[in-house]
């Protein structure tokens, strides 16, 4: 039986995680001596790196073994992005409290729309469907996300005019990611022959 790569990278980031990582943070400040004291972000902290250590072994998985496991790339893609975004939640980045979600969630679905362009590139550019999640949930997230953020102000067109700039990034996704025509005689050549 060969062995899976995946599997691998999650036994190892178990092994250091659930082992040293955890027995260390919680037995450090006992033996110190100093129980207010941690040197180390313990479980209730670091719970979203078991996330990133799942989206690193499909990952993995893909790298090692590519037999057109798309479906694993997104959701490598997807788990990981989660695991490393509520990780600043977790551990305070720049003060984010678990509060800050209903202003960040838009990032969700940005998160999605990525891991959907990941998969395109993946595919080697041949499947131009795999773009219309990546213009509708990822686009949607960019848009609201400054709507989210409290960065635009005033009547909805004047917020509009504000978020100029993202339509010029969508056009420019969109005249770079379009469909060739050496795309559309592909699509139609797997197509069966009527006859």
């Amino acid at each position: 039986m060969k062995p899976q790569p995946g599997a691998l990278v999650i036994g190892v980031g178990l092994l250091f995680f659930a082992g040293p990582w955890t027995i260390f943070s919680t037995l450090y400040p006992v033996i110190s001596g100093r129980a207010n004291v941690r040197l180390w972000p313990g479980l209730p902290e670091l719970w979203p790196m078991l996330l990133v250590i799942f989206g690193v072994a499909m990952l993995a998985q893909v790298i090692f073994r590519p037999e057109g496991q798309l479906g694993l790339v997104f959701l490598g893609i997807v788990i990981l992005m989660f695991g490393l975004f509520l990780s600043l939640f977790t551990l305070k980045v720049g003060n984010l409290g678990w509060a800050d979600l209903a202003r960040l969630w838009p990032v969700f679905a940005i998160i999605i729309g990525f891991a959907f362009l990941i998969v395109y590139v993946a595919d080697d550019l041949r499947s131009s469907s795999f773009l219309i999640p990546v213009y509708v949930v990822g686009g949607l997230g960019i848009f609201l996300l400054p709507v989210t953020l409290g960065l635009t102000r005033g009547s909805g067109f004047a917020q509009s005019l504000q978020l100029w700039p993202l339509l010029v990034l969508v056009l420019a996704i969109l005249i770079f990611f379009r469909p060739t025509p050496a795309d559309d005689r592909a699509d139609s050549d797997s197509s069966p022959h009527r006859q």
